[in-house]
C-alpha cells in the first residue's frame, strides 16, 4: 500500500514540476499570447498543487509519523504562501511592467517550491526503504 502511495506522490510531484517549468517558460516570453497562457498555466498549477497536497497528506497520515507530517505541512504552507503572494503581486496583466522585479519574485517563489519538492522526494525515498 505505501509503495503505491509513494509512486502516486512521485508522479504528482513530477507533474507539478513540469507545470512549474512551463509556467516559467511562459513568463519569460514577450508575445501577445503570453498573458492568456500564463493565466491558463496558473490554473493548471493550482490543480497540480492540490493533487500533491492530497497525495502527500494521505501518504504521511498512513505512515503515522507526526514529525514528518508537521514538516510537510510547514513546507507546503510556505510554498502556498509564497506562491499566493507572488501571484497577487504579479497578475498576468502586470508581468511585463517591471521584468526584473517580476523575475526576482518568481525566483524566490521557485526556491520555496524547489525546497518542498526536494523534501518530498527525499521523504518518499526514506519511506520506500521501510
Amino acid at each position: 500500500m505505501l509503495n503505491e502511495q509513494c509512486k502516486a506522490l512521485a508522479q504528482a510531484v513530477d507533474n507539478l514540476q513540469v507545470t512549474q517549468t512551463e509556467l516559467g517558460r511562459i513568463a519569460r516570453r514577450s508575445d501577445d499570447q503570453r498573458q492568456r497562457d500564463l493565466i491558463a498555466q496558473r490554473r493548471i498549477l493550482g490543480i497540480e498543487v492540490a493533487k500533491v497536497s492530497e497525495t502527500a497528506s494521505a501518504l504521511l497520515e498512513q505512515v503515522g509519523d507526526p514529525v514528518l507530517l508537521a514538516d510537510y505541512r510547514r513546507l507546503f504552507s510556505a510554498m502556498r504562501t509564497m506562491t499566493a503572494a507572488h501571484q497577487a503581486n504579479w497578475s498576468a496583466v502586470r508581468v511585463g511592467e517591471r521584468g526584473g522585479e517580476y523575475m526576482r519574485s518568481a525566483r524566490e517563489a521557485a526556491e520555496v517550491f524547489i525546497q518542498l519538492m526536494e523534501w518530498i522526494r527525499a521523504t518518499i525515498a526514506d519511506i520506500a526503504k521501510r
